[in-house]
């Protein structure tokens, strides 16, 4: 990645590359606070380039094959 993302960030980038269906069900799964966060931080990064993209994809199977998934929704906590 070309420069460093926070957590939110990464977690925006993240849910626009599993697509609407997929991200609907995880932003189900937290509270208000964390989607509207999360939903400006999608806004703001409206055009992530696709190396992002899949950097911040790699980033989360790591973290799922490692075990370090967490935030109440498996495989998330590699975006804190």
């Amino acid at each position: 990645m070309s420069r460093k993302y926070t957590g939110p960030e990464k977690v925006a980038i993240f849910l626009m590359a599993l697509g609407e269906e997929a991200a609907a069900k995880i932003l189900g799964q937290m509270e208000d606070r964390e989607i509207q966060t999360v939903g400006n931080y999608m806004s703001a990064l409206a055009d992530v380039d696709m190396t992002v993209l899949d950097q911040v994809t790699k980033e989360f199977y790591t973290a799922i094959e490692s075990g370090t998934g967490g935030l109440g929704i498996p495989g998330l906590d590699f975006l804190k």
